[in-house]
């Protein structure tokens, strides 16, 4: 559910159609792990027929409908229905491997989730100054050339 929640704040609280166009059009352009997220989403999206922006798009029933595919199309053998909750134990018997000396990682809790977006928020930002400050030099530079000749 936590994921669930994330993703609906995430793609319809925060993405707009102007957004939405900012997003794809401008801001993945300076991150290509953004770039990678972005085109996994947009194949579910595509392969769903749906448009994550509108208010009326059910992600939860995608969400279920995508796992019940993949459900029906991968035999039993070579499929593991996993709840991270469940920590090592029942990966591991699935992979035939030791169960690990250390704790099952959580890094996708809510807390590292917000740090992670902060990071990145500020890491876009100095970026978009950057590339803008450039432009604007590049704009004063081009117009104090045509006003000299």
């Amino acid at each position: 559910k936590q994921w669930y929640q994330r993703r609906v704040r995430a793609v319809k609280g925060r993405l707009g159609a102007i957004k939405r166009w900012l997003f794809i059009n401008v801001v993945i352009q300076f991150s290509s792990s953004l770039r990678g997220v972005y085109r996994i989403y947009d194949f579910i999206f595509r392969e769903h027929g749906v448009d994550p922006t509108r208010e009326d798009t059910d992600l939860a029933r995608m969400y279920e409908d995508w796992n019940a595919n993949v459900i029906a199309k991968v035999p039993s053998s070579n499929l593991l229905i996993f709840n991270v909750k469940d920590g090592w134990e029942p990966l591991c018997k699935f992979l035939d491997l030791p169960i690990p000396d250390q704790p099952f990682p959580s890094v996708n809790n809510k807390a590292e989730f917000d740090k992670r977006k902060e990071k990145f928020k500020k890491g876009m930002f100095i970026k978009f100054a950057v590339l803008s400050l450039t432009v604007s030099a590049i704009g004063v530079g081009a117009i104090g050339y045509v006003i000299m000749n």
